[in-house]
């Protein structure tokens, strides 16, 4: 069995040439690098969005006719490049100092930068220093929001408000919310990302799904307690133990057939897409137990956004979830 000293890592190496490419490969082959190669800016962006690399290297003759839209798709997902550049011209070095999380190497391929601009994106905490001065350009990877991005968090923003004004309504309780916040995971990571959030700990699910222009699902995820709660605040009458299930699977599929389709309408009119509906479906169980049923594609990156809300007067809790495809943000980039 192979020992590595370093975790394996997924690299991608675009460039139309295939020179380029195999001098890349042979430059950067180490025996922790697994390689996978594009040969377009399609396939560049398809190979990032559904394997997730830990690392682009890119062919600036590749992308510079659409450079910032992928800069930012990639910048989205939490990828490092690493940009290969002939000469780089004076907005790209602007573009690159003010804020994106890139490496650039000028043209001639060299080998050792390649190497230290890898060892920075992978594995920064276990880098050694380096002369900055001489590699500050190669080894300096920034982040920063991009107005792509800030568009999205409104347009989600929005969204979740009018949920939460349905979902007020129907309670007849004030609500309170806090903010979305968005991260684009892997569907494995999304999966861990849950276990933390909620524990282990028995949870409702009322969720819809959504196919078209615009697919994904979206979600109101409460402890069993908190759905028994809003679903015996919104009955009328008393009920034995072997009813309550009933009238709260009942009551919370209604409840997420009018909250989460305020949500999917904002966004289909906020995108201009057509969207069609698939009928409500309320589960329970353990995060691990219900993950498949969530209807996630294995092969994609998924953009979460997740929302805490309060319902003070009822004593409840909850959280508002939706996930998406992270194409979506490659749809806002190049329309």
């Amino acid at each position: 069995m192979l020992t590595f000293l370093k975790p394996i890592a997924l690299i991608m190496l675009a460039s139309s040439s295939s020179l380029e490419r195999q001098k890349l490969r042979t430059a950067a082959r180490r025996e922790e690098y697994v390689f996978v190669e594009a040969t377009s800016i399609y396939q560049c962006l398809d190979i990032t969005e559904s394997h997730h690399p830990q690392c682009v290297v890119l062919d600036f003759s590749l992308i510079q006719n659409n450079y910032l839209q992928v800069f930012e798709f990639i910048q989205f997902l939490n990828i490092p490049i690493i940009l290969f550049v002939e000469h780089p011209p004076a907005h790209l070095l602007k573009y690159f100092i003010e804020q994106t999380k890139m490496s650039i190497i000028k043209k001639p391929l060299n080998e050792l930068e390649l190497h230290r601009s890898l060892e920075a994106a992978l594995y920064s905490e276990d880098c050694k220093e380096f002369d900055k001065r001489k590699y500050a350009c190669e080894l300096t990877f920034k982040t920063s929001k991009n107005n792509q991005t800030t568009n999205l968090e409104a347009i989600i923003n929005s969204a979740v408000k009018e949920a939460i004004t349905r979902l007020s309504e129907l309670v007849e309780s004030k609500i309170t919310f806090e903010n979305p916040m968005i991260e684009a995971l892997p569907r494995l990571l999304v999966q861990k990302k849950l276990e933390e959030m909620l524990g282990n700990q028995l949870i409702c699910i009322s969720q819809i799904s959504f196919t078209g222009n615009l697919s994904g699902t979206a979600q109101i995820l409460l402890s069993q307690a908190a759905a028994e709660t809003i679903a015996l605040s919104l009955s009328e009458g008393l009920f034995n133990e072997n009813e309550v299930a009933v009238i709260k699977a009942d009551i919370l599929s209604e409840i997420s057939n009018i909250v989460i389709n305020a949500v999917v309408g904002t966004l289909s009119n906020a995108f201009k897409y057509r969207v069609h509906y698939i009928n409500p479906t309320y589960t329970e169980g353990y995060i691990y137990q219900i993950f498949d049923s969530m209807h996630l594609d294995s092969n994609s990156t998924i953009i979460m956004s997740n929302s805490h809300f309060k319902i003070d007067q009822l004593a409840v809790e909850g959280d508002f979830f939706l996930f998406f495809k992270a194409r979506l943000i490659l749809d806002l980039l190049f329309s």
